[in-house]
């Protein structure tokens, strides 16, 4: 645990952000203009393209915007961070706001608890918080 607080310490002061301000999101990553504004309660979430084509309908394989923001809001807190920009995955691992989609240490992915493959649905009560690395099995 004091790694990761020491993590995040290093971290702030590499990206020269003040623990109280909200991340950035003026342009998401391609460039174009933010279509969603920060909340205090959850990262801005991006639609991405599913390479199955099963974004609609009852068998959708994505979360929508409103299924991530409670996914972020249900991650555990992270002790003495400001929990705008800092929770911790299921599995206690530190993730960053603004690191959603990312790979390395505090990036992290939309996760189904009960998987896509073994009919879970994709909703905001099957959706977790996993840094990219654990989901990844690297």
């Amino acid at each position: 645990m004091v790694f990761g607080v020491i993590l995040s310490s290093v971290v702030d002061h590499w990206l020269n952000l003040p623990q109280s301000s909200p991340p950035d999101t003026s342009a998401t990553p391609s460039g174009a203009p933010a279509t969603t504004t920060p909340s205090a309660s959850g990262p801005p979430a991006t639609a991405t393209p599913s390479p199955t084509g099963n974004d609609s309908g009852p068998n959708k394989r994505n979360f929508t915007t409103d299924d991530k923001k409670k996914a972020w809001d249900k991650a555990t807190l992270m002790p003495g961070r400001d929990p705008t920009l800092w929770r911790l995955d299921a599995a206690g691992n530190p993730i960053m706001y603004m690191m959603a989609g990312q790979q390395g240490v505090l990036g992290y992915e939309y996760d189904h608890i009960q998987p896509f493959s073994q009919k879970g649905p994709s909703t905001g009560h099957n959706c977790q918080l996993l840094q990219t690395g654990v989901k990844r099995g690297s």
